[in-house]
């Protein structure tokens, strides 16, 4: 890489730099960027430089490496110390893989603006991964795998960003297989739950990718998918009460409470049903719903009377 790096230090106020129009990070947590601030007040200014080039359009600094540090000292408003900054002149280019290197030793940069940069540097710029990763030193996986993030659309970057959804590619890949307007839709429903796992994202997508229609929107999916509604749209009380009074009375944990003639509270089974739907993400989603243990419990309620042995 090469670039002519005047020796002199510039001493820049916040309002005499720009942000880099093309500038690596996307996203700026609110945390990191006040203890920024706080490190350049109490070191009365930057410890490092930043890296600046003159702005073509007037008569102020672009930055190219400190940009975190730059919305630091914005935090900081009139109480901000000049910064020391160095100014370079550099291709563009080179300008975006210099932010590719300072990034990897400073502030972690969120995986979602790593990946847009890469893309930037391909499709701007006409690199390739492996000429990436030659002069950046970043691994060739590591550029693919960001790299994919940066195809799917902003809102489920955002959550990706946010840490609300795994910015593995595995996830992205599988996203990226289903219309936008889906699986934004399904990235939004599947970021309510911060504990859901990789594996179960990607059987999401495949089993929506197996419709070739669009999904019928159910009511109640537990009750309707389990078969307990007739064509006429009215429950099958009397078969699925008698399967419920069937398995109770099999059921070894009530043997001694339930008398002859009595019958279980059949109606919180189908409420706790209808309450598990209510709760889902997913639940207007026919072939997700399909394998919910909810449809199943109801499903095996029915088949229990309905081949006479309370199994």
């Amino acid at each position: 890489m090469s670039a002519h790096t005047k020796k002199e230090l510039l001493g820049l106020k916040p309002d005499q730099l720009l942000t880099h129009p093309r500038n690596m990070r996307r996203f700026y947590p609110a945390e990191s960027v006040r203890e920024m601030a706080n490190s350049i007040a109490a070191s009365n200014g930057v410890i490092e430089p930043l890296i600046v080039t003159k702005d073509p359009a007037g008569q102020k600094w672009l930055v190219v490496d400190g940009n975190m540090r730059l919305a630091g000292a914005r935090l900081l408003g009139n109480k901000c110390p000049p910064l020391d900054c160095k100014l370079v002149e550099q291709a563009a280019a080179d300008q975006l893989l210099t932010m590719v290197i300072a990034n990897q030793v400073r502030y972690d940069v969120d995986p979602v603006s790593e990946g847009l940069h890469y893309k930037a540097l391909q499709e701007a710029e006409g690199l390739s991964i492996r000429e990436i990763s030659k002069r950046t030193g970043v691994y060739e996986v590591r550029i693919s795998n960001r790299r994919v993030l940066a195809d799917l659309d902003e809102p489920i970057q955002k959550l990706i960003a946010d840490g609300k959804l795994h910015a593995d590619p595995r996830v992205a890949r599988a996203l990226l297989q289903l219309t936008p307007a889906v699986r934004v839709k399904l990235a939004c429903r599947l970021a309510e739950n911060p504990n859901i796992k990789i594996a179960t994202i990607v059987n999401a997508c495949e089993r929506l990718l197996e419709d070739k229609k669009p999904a019928k929107k159910l009511k109640r999916p537990a009750v309707e998918l389990s078969g307990a509604l007739h064509a006429s749209g009215a429950a099958a009380a009397k078969s699925i009460r008698a399967a419920a009074k069937e398995m109770c009375h099999r059921c070894n944990q009530v043997e001694d409470k339930l008398r002859e003639g009595d019958e279980p509270a059949w109606s919180m089974v189908v409420h706790a049903a209808d309450d598990n739907c209510s709760h889902c993400p997913l639940k207007d989603m026919q072939k997700i719903c399909s394998q919910c243990p909810a449809v199943t419990l109801l499903r095996r309620l029915v088949d229990s009377k309905g081949n006479g042995n309370g199994r």
